[in-house]
């Protein structure tokens, strides 16, 4: 089941109250499906802004983990440039995630270097995530897994 911000789809409820409220005062008949239909439409085109994050996602479920990590590199700099529309991505893009889509893409290339079997450059990108977000839960676990497995193995 994916991290969702339950709390979250309150603003997109009120938006979609709002595109209800504003058909209705334009006359139209039917402004529940009105604003039903408008708002899905918002939600499809938003799913263009994080392309790159998409891409990244796609490429990783294929197994092409280093085209995988090109894309979350290029998504995690789009973020890092546009930090607002990661920040207030439950109303400028409508997710519902928990989680940024910064830590994500950070996340995601350290996955994509343990799949590839680079354990060195997997440890940096999750201990980067623990620095940039030191309240991921994920990021975290992974460390603490990475540090048992070291310790077990005795490296």
């Amino acid at each position: 089941m994916k991290n969702i911000a339950w709390l979250a789809l309150i603003p997109q409820f009120c938006i979609f109250l709002l595109l209800a409220f504003a058909f209705n005062l334009a006359g139209v008949n039917d402004p529940g499906i009105y604003a039903f239909f408008t708002f899905l439409a918002l939600s499809i085109l938003l799913r263009l802004i994080p392309g790159e994050h998409r891409k990244a996602v796609s490429a990783y479920h294929k197994g092409a983990y280093r085209e995988a990590i090109a894309h979350f590199e290029k998504s995690y700099a789009f973020f890092s440039r546009h930090a607002w529309l990661d920040r207030t991505r439950y109303i400028s893009l409508l997710s519902a995630s928990k989680m940024a889509y910064r830590e994500m893409a950070l996340l995601n290339i350290a996955y994509s270097h343990g799949q590839l079997g680079n354990l060195s450059e997997m440890r940096k990108y999750v201990e980067r995530t623990v620095k940039e977000f030191p309240k991921s839960k994920p990021a975290r676990g992974a460390l603490a897994l990475m540090d048992e497995h070291e310790n077990e193995e005795g490296y």
